[in-house]
């Protein structure tokens, strides 16, 4: 049988009802102050009222047990006098802006320090009475602070740490250049002398083991000494042309040995002398001529020099393996190679490019490269070269000079 439907008086009476038991609801809820203080004073953080005079109209417990008072102590007190240097009247930066951030020590009862952040913000009172209050949420950053300290020692020490290491390693290195140079030039002495066909073999494969191993001391000591804050720089008269001209005499033996053309291209307008560190400039171009050359199977490579703003440009192309975009970034750290294969197949610690850039930085210059898979690399660096008058005054003719080709 279908339920019956509710005639008018019946729904009359649920309508009653329903307006009783919401009535009764709202008798339920506390009114909205009542409500508002009870979540002030029961959140964690310290809540402080205040007036346009930053003297205290309201406190939650919090508060008062974060800085050892009671409430009723704190009532009528001004805020400034509660902070560390704002009681002796230098306010905070940005203390009497809208909305204030303020990193402090609020000085507790019995005269201890609380590191907190002060939250301030102001509004305006009810329409017509002009008042302003303002309102600090207090928040205690006492192990903020500690983590700051722990961090900050941490680095110190890590800093420290490597410090040291650095100069273990270019103590280490000298210790072991001194007796190497001594091993080396002796057997260049046994060279000279009358060795059949075998016993010059095992010579000359101690002057290119010697060598190869001299050149990692030399960078690592090199490293150290970046790395330390130890490394000086000479300011001479530095003949670009002929800095370049070593270079390439340097690595003319090997290039040729591999069937590579090495040819270096030095604009006419690049001063005959600019003031600069020879041996250190000497060092960047050959770290970078050196992995091209060592990079490189087929084809060319070439070095460039050209004038930049305040100094010069040198670029060294090749025709080699290139890098992959991805890799670039790796290039210049030290004690990284974009794969690690190449260490086994060409050797190399590593360092040579990362010390490249740390010398072009400390000459106030900088370095980069561009480079794509299978057609080559251009390694490029620039820096700043007073030029050095020639006697005439001259500036220096247009044009390039081509002063280096091997076969």
């Amino acid at each position: 049988m279908a339920a019956k439907r509710p005639g008018v008086l019946g729904r009359m009476r649920a309508a009653v009802h329903r307006e009783a038991r919401g009535g009764a609801a709202q008798r339920a809820r506390p009114p909205r102050q009542t409500l508002y203080r009870g979540i002030i004073e029961m959140t964690r953080q310290g809540v402080w009222v205040f007036d346009a005079d930053y003297r205290t109209t309201f406190v939650n417990p919090q508060l008062a047990l974060m800085l050892g008072y009671s409430a009723e102590e704190l009532l009528g007190t001004r805020l400034p006098a509660h902070v560390r240097g704002w009681d002796a009247g230098a306010a905070p930066d940005g203390a009497d802006g809208p909305n204030a951030q303020i990193d402090c020590r609020l000085r507790r009862k019995d005269g201890s320090l609380l590191p907190v952040l002060l939250s301030i913000s102001w509004s305006a009172g009810e329409p017509g009475d002009g008042a302003i209050t303002g309102l600090a949420m207090v928040t205690d950053i006492t192990e903020l602070k500690r983590t700051e300290v722990a961090l900050a020692r941490a680095r110190d020490e890590a800093l420290e740490a490597s410090r040291l290491k650095s100069q273990f390693l270019a103590n280490t290195s000298h210790e072991i250049r001194t007796p190497m140079t001594v091993i080396l030039g002796m057997n260049e002495l046994l060279l000279e002398t009358g060795l059949d066909e075998t016993q010059r073999k095992f010579a000359d494969a101690v002057t290119r083991a010697g060598n190869g191993l001299l050149a990692i001391i030399n960078d690592i000591l090199d490293f150290s000494k970046i790395e330390a804050g130890r490394l000086d720089l000479e300011l001479v008269d530095v003949a670009v042309r002929a800095v370049v001209g070593d270079v390439v005499s340097f690595l003319a033996g090997p290039a040729e040995a591999k069937g590579l053309r090495l040819v270096s291209v030095c604009d006419r307008a690049v001063p005959e002398t600019v003031l600069g560190d020879a041996n250190r400039l000497r060092q960047i171009l050959l770290n970078l001529a050196a992995n091209a050359v060592k990079f490189t199977e087929t084809g060319a490579v070439v070095i460039r020099v050209d004038p930049a703003p305040g100094g010069i440009r040198v670029e060294v192309s090749d025709t080699g393996i290139g890098i992959a975009p991805e890799q670039l970034g790796l290039l210049f750290r030290p004690f990284s190679q974009v794969d690690p294969s190449m260490t086994r197949r060409f050797g190399g610690t590593g360092l040579g490019l990362a010390i490249a850039a740390q010398l072009v930085d400390a000459m106030g210059g900088q370095v980069g490269v561009e480079s794509t898979v299978g057609t080559g690399s251009t390694f490029w660096f620039e820096i700043p070269a007073e030029p050095v008058l020639t006697g005439t005054g001259s500036p220096p003719p247009e044009g390039v000079d081509r002063f280096t080709s091997n076969v």
